[in-house]
């Protein structure tokens, strides 16, 4: 059934590339599934439309370090991680929304720690 979904997902963004709700539920069905490499591709798809959503970058720098994990501390994985999470709090930038702003900050910084932990 979930393989159904994905495969009628994939059809969908073949026409609908844009669709930034379709990649993500894509993504979260591939995340379900551990296939962090096609994870990692939504994620590159959303941020290539959009690279200053910080929602986004930390989202995918997430998905690295679970994919340097799942690779024994793969070092090039780790350090790709690593910017991204630095990108994502340089660019945290949304007054308005206060409290989710700083969740992703707090988020974005417990990432950036445990990354250059595991790169040491």
């Amino acid at each position: 059934m979930a393989n159904d979904a994905i495969a009628m997902l994939n059809k969908y963004l073949e026409v609908n590339q844009v669709d930034e709700e379709a990649w993500l539920e894509l993504c979260d069905m591939y995340l379900a599934k551990q296939n962090f490499v096609k994870a990692q591709y939504c994620f590159e798809e959303l941020i290539a439309a959009n690279p200053m959503n910080h929602q986004h970058n930390l989202r995918y720098a997430e998905i690295l370090y679970s994919q340097a994990v799942a690779n024994q501390n793969s070092i090039t994985l780790l350090e790709l991680a690593r910017k991204y999470y630095s990108h994502a709090l340089v660019i945290v930038d949304d007054p308005k929304d206060t409290k989710r702003v700083h969740n992703n900050v707090a988020r974005a910084l417990w990432g950036l720690v445990k990354v250059c932990k595991a790169i040491n």
